[in-house]
């Protein structure tokens, strides 16, 4: 998959280029500003363009001469690399407090804006220490569904292509981004409905082996549900539309497809993770199986 790296800061004709692909769409709830293909090429460029069209549209904004802060915070350590370097070789040991404490302890949405691109650039590539859900979250809070329309549909390219770049990304042995990512798409307030239609037709055998991963940790034999919690707690709304989505006989026929696949392989850590998620489901969705 693509590397995790710094996009070089698009010229004014590039910039404009962005302005223009996304000035007709208004829409945040349905719009989608790609298609993304099963083909490792295809789903990378869409990422890194995504990417380097946070740098683009919100170039304009800049580190503020005053930012209020509470006494509890360092200046030096909350904007110190922010204020030195260029934004995207700010590295993440320079931003990880802002991070964390951006609109909360640490104000100004205008500089959430300049940080941004270079905030969801390495949530993404897992460089900050800072939870992946907390960083999105910020978004929500600074109001991003009110901000200018170039910037809300960057953001939602962004998000998208990140998605997609996931699900395409082989798994590891222990699994878990798919479920962080949804988790920190969601906290963002917009509806997952897209997000979900997509994994569903990407088709793909590591779209399929996410899946398996992703209710294999959700799945709690104590209470013989799938527990969606933690940060989701913030976002019921988000919750139900995935547990409709997984909790479908559709969703069981693709993980017994799946199993199948890893079983003709004979890749005995994923065949594990596949009957989990399947005793799981099968747990679930009790007599509607039948």
């Amino acid at each position: 998959m693509t590397e995790c790296k710094s996009l070089a800061l698009a010229t004014s004709s590039r910039r404009e280029e962005w302005l223009n692909l996304l000035a007709p769409r208004s829409a945040l709830h349905h719009v989608s500003l790609y298609t993304p293909q099963v083909d490792g090429h295809r789903v990378n460029s869409d990422f890194e363009n995504a990417i380097d069209g946070l740098y683009m549209i919100f170039a304009g904004y800049s580190v503020p001469a005053e930012v209020q802060m509470s006494d509890r915070r360092d200046p030096e350590e909350e904007l110190g690399a922010l204020r030195r370097l260029p934004l995207q070789s700010v590295p993440a040991d320079g931003i990880d407090n802002y991070a964390e404490h951006a609109l909360t302890t640490v104000s100004d949405v205008n500089l959430l804006k300049y940080a941004l691109p270079r905030l969801l650039e390495l949530t993404a590539c897992e460089a900050l220490m800072t939870d992946a859900e907390t960083v999105l979250s910020k978004l929500e809070l600074g109001g991003w569904r009110s901000w200018p329309e170039a910037e809300r549909l960057a953001i939602l390219a962004f998000l998208q292509a990140w998605w997609a770049w996931l699900l395409e990304s082989e798994v590891r042995p222990t699994e878990w981004r798919a479920l962080t990512t949804l988790c920190s798409v969601a906290q963002t307030n917009l509806s997952l409905a897209w997000f979900l239609h997509l994994w569903e037709q990407l088709g793909s055998v590591t779209a399929m082996h996410h899946l398996a991963h992703f209710v294999d940790d959700l799945f709690d034999a104590e209470s013989g549900t799938l527990r969606i919690v933690h940060f989701w707690n913030n976002r019921p709304g988000q919750v139900a539309q995935v547990r409709i989505w997984l909790e479908r006989r559709e969703t069981f026929d693709r993980l017994k497809e799946g199993l199948r696949t890893v079983m003709e392989q004979q890749d005995e850590e994923l065949v594990e993770v596949y009957q989990r998620a399947i005793a799981g489901l099968r747990v679930v969705l009790g007599e509607s199986l039948r």
